[in-house]
């Protein structure tokens, strides 16, 4: 792969054409907007007092020394009795080799999952983490210190470059809102975990005491990325503090208990024969971040619907300092049940140690879903990826395999798209939703089952990151299938890439008339679902009570007619899109003359130009 940086953050919306990167055939992306946060929002509106989370904070003093935050807590914002802003993502999932589980990410997407400016390109100041008033009322004490670890870039796809930074400022006490940079880092390419120690200076010490991060960012989205790990401030320090005590923490988030490549199946595959799909053994990461060997005990469960199904522990282990061990249980007695229903559980690690200093970064707990779809992926995208042929005008095609435990009907897939921006018309952009139960590498030999012309979502109508196609019949399937899509436009068409799992020996491409499989690591996250229907239906259209269009005839040959049904008077207006995205037919009239346009699909827009709602309807033209 050719590293290219910011030429691409003016087209990693991935529908521009960009000459630099002519010559690839599939690339990653940044991420245009966080669907984690989109989801734990809508899941999470409001919190206790009634208060958007994002906006949940408080001026509250930390009364109480040590400030430690390692981010090893769920959710996506940090702690509002540490932190008084929301603009970072908490996350187990950017972060490569940290020194505890759980980061803060800076980027150029806001507290809402966002981009801060819609228009990549433009660099500033992006998240702010700000502590809340903190008491050092410690009159000429100088052995107050700040430390922390940063890491340019992790598992995002671009690194920051020098003209990018991360800063430290403290807040000037005699001035309110006034701050001071104490310490900044320029962008690199190195992304090894960096300690920093910083003294708080005497002039500093308040009983109201303030710091904040702040980075420099493109304001595009998800680019740009730094992450922080373990901030600790404490009196009775000096610059050489940098070790810990009675501190041991995992890295990194469990693993499913499925056999991989599967982190999901559906529940009436899984039920032919669970032990076959389920690990003989689990394995988890846990450090000792202190200079001497400590004692730990140990426990691992596996939860099913609230109750302690299966329970290995606790057990006594040691850990060498400062060195990271692995802990494996194995599973031999712990087949999984089979019941009536699908289910959630849970697999949880817990490590015990006396006196710990924070035992907040010792439990992770995985889900491990069991439904009516396989997935490969571990539901969070870290990037995006696309294909794209810019030798012609072939049509691309990709498609994932995936073998099924047992026959059954597919009745749709859901596609994890990354947004892009509203003024490209995702709506507009057609593809053809694709199945096949064979193909040959290093030939264009296949065999097509079944395809369906369908656009991609509108923004904001996905569901945890995922749109929902559902199929217009069952389509019986057995054995091997490839699951995808063949795109119509020469551009890239960005689908959610996962980096913490690695399934690329199942992903094929064909642009230049072979399928080819993929040689970059990582999983594209595309799920089919079988027999019940589709969980979490995206919704693409307006609201029906409020706004609806009938087309007919469909299939046309020279005119089309619209009948649209409102409950307020309005005017409306017509487009007509071909296969390629180009506008074709643009009018007031409810009748359009058809009979100069090639056969094809085409897609035809009706927007009530009053409120701006609009419907989509996929057209067949024949002469």
């Amino acid at each position: 792969m050719i590293v290219i940086r910011k030429i691409f953050l003016l087209c990693f919306t991935s529908l521009f054409i960009c000459l630099a990167v002519s010559a690839q055939q599939e690339r990653l992306f940044p991420l245009h907007s966080n669907q984690a946060i989109k989801k734990y929002l809508r899941e999470h509106p409001k919190d206790t007092s009634g208060t958007s989370l994002a906006n949940a904070r408080t001026q509250s003093i930390v009364d109480t020394l040590p400030f430690i935050d390692d981010f090893s807590y769920d959710g996506i914002y940090p702690n509002p009795n540490l932190w008084s802003d929301s603009d970072v993502f908490i996350n187990r999932d950017f972060p490569i080799n940290p020194p505890t589980l759980g980061v803060a990410t800076f980027d150029g997407s806001n507290k809402y999952g966002n981009p801060y400016y819609p228009t990549p390109g433009t660099d500033s100041i992006a998240d702010h983490l700000t502590s809340n008033y903190i008491n050092l009322n410690l009159p000429r004490d100088t052995t107050v210190w700040l430390s922390f670890f940063y890491q340019p870039q992790g598992n995002s796809y671009n690194y920051p470059l020098p003209g990018d930074s991360l800063m430290l400022e403290f807040e000037n006490r005699d001035t309110a809102n006034q701050w001071q940079k104490v310490w900044s880092v320029p962008g690199t390419v190195d992304t090894v975990f960096q300690q920093v120690m910083i003294h708080v200076d005497t002039s500093y010490l308040s009983g109201s005491f303030r710091f904040r991060f702040t980075n420099i960012a493109n304001l595009g989205g998800n680019a740009d990325q730094w992450n922080l790990d373990y901030v600790r401030l404490n009196k009775d320090r000096n610059a050489n503090d940098t070790g810990f005590t009675n501190e041991g923490a995992f890295l990194y988030r469990n693993k499913s208990l499925l056999v991989p490549p599967y982190t999901s199946m559906p529940y009436s595959h899984f039920k032919t024969n669970p032990s076959q799909y389920v690990v003989t053994s689990d394995t988890v990461e846990y450090k000792d971040l202190t200079g001497i060997a400590i004692n730990f005990t140990n426990d691992f469960r596996i939860v099913i619907d609230g109750a302690v199904y299966y329970d290995a522990g606790p057990n006594a282990v040691n850990v060498n300092p400062y060195s990271t061990k692995q802990f494996t249980q194995q599973l031999s007695g712990a087949n999984l049940p089979v019941t009536p229903q699908s289910y959630l559980e849970y697999s949880t690690w817990n490590f015990k140690e006396i006196q710990d200093v924070n035992p907040q970064n010792d439990t992770v707990k995985e889900p491990n879903i069991l439904s009516n779809y396989y997935s490969y992926d571990d539901g969070t995208a870290e990037q995006a990826y696309g294909i794209w042929n810019a030798t012609d005008n072939s049509q691309g095609s990709l498609a994932l395999r995936f073998d099924l435990q047992k026959p059954d009907t597919l009745t749709g897939v859901q596609i994890y798209w990354d947004q892009i921006p509203s003024s490209l018309n995702p709506h507009t952009q057609l593809l053809n939703l694709a199945v096949w139960n064979q193909l040959t590498p290093n030939t264009n030999n296949d065999n097509l089952l079944y395809q369906l012309v369908d656009t991609l979502p509108a923004n904001d109508s996905t569901i945890n990151g995922f749109y929902t196609y559902t199929f217009d019949s069952a389509l019986v399937v057995s054995g091997t299938i490839y699951v995808g899509w063949i795109q119509f436009q020469q551009a890239f068409l960005n689908v959610g890439f996962d980096v913490n799992t690695d399934t690329h020996n199942l992903l094929y491409f064909n642009v230049l008339g072979a399928w080819q499989q993929s040689d970059i690591p990582g999983s594209v996250m595309i799920r089919p679902i079988f027999g019940s229907a589709p969980l979490n239906v995206g919704i693409n259209e307006t609201n029906k009570t409020d706004f609806t269009a009938n087309v007919f005839p469909n299939p046309a040959s020279n005119t089309i007619n619209i009948s649209v049904n409102s409950k307020h008077p309005s005017s409306y207006s017509c487009q007509l899109f071909d296969a390629i995205g180009k506008l074709v037919i643009e009018q007031k009239e409810t009748t359009l003359n058809v009979s100069h346009l090639e056969d094809g699909f085409y897609l035809l827009k009706i927007t009530d130009n009053k409120t701006s709602q609009f419907e989509t309807h996929k057209i067949l033209i024949e002469h």
